[in-house]
């Protein structure tokens, strides 16, 4: 830490405090599912070089990619973007496909729509979802957990 933490005029944590932690994954693996990121704080180490236990959540992260749900996860905000370029690449594989089909199989053009909507449909299953990605310089926020309640429990 660059600055020491204080509570009410009492000092918590000194000026060069370590806070560690390790994370926990969940890749996109399918259409419209997108990955989660669990950043979990466990651990202070003071400048002294003792280490203490400690329990911090995710609250907020000030990322245009990235938004954090009450539980603490952070996962990837929705891309107009990505929306629109995976609805304009189902729309030509369609047409692709439509087009191919009446052509090189001589299939009525009734029939050929189904190949190009077969063909658009492929398309955007094969597809997974978008992964969570913190760029340097973004600002996370956390806060302290009691032993045993987590922010999602302790407003219930």
């Amino acid at each position: 830490m660059q600055t020491p933490v204080a509570v009410e005029g009492r000092p918590l944590l000194p000026e060069g405090s370590i806070v560690e932690g390790h994370l926990q994954t969940t890749p996109a693996r399918r259409m419209m599912h997108a990955g989660a990121l669990r950043m979990i704080f466990d651990r202070i180490k003071l400048p002294d070089g003792t280490v203490h236990p400690a329990a911090f959540e995710l609250v907020t992260a000030e990322s245009d990619s990235v938004k954090v749900d009450n539980e603490g996860a952070a996962r990837p905000t929705i891309s107009k973007k990505r929306l629109a370029l995976q609805l304009g690449g189902s729309l030509a594989i369609a047409k692709l496909a439509d087009d191919i089909a009446e052509e090189a199989l001589a299939a009525g053009a009734g029939s050929a729509r189904y190949y190009g909507l077969g063909a658009a449909a492929a398309f955007l299953i094969i597809q997974k979802g978008r992964e969570v990605k913190l760029r340097e310089g973004d600002v996370v926020e956390v806060e302290f957990v009691r032993t045993g309640f987590s922010r999602a429990t302790d407003r219930e």
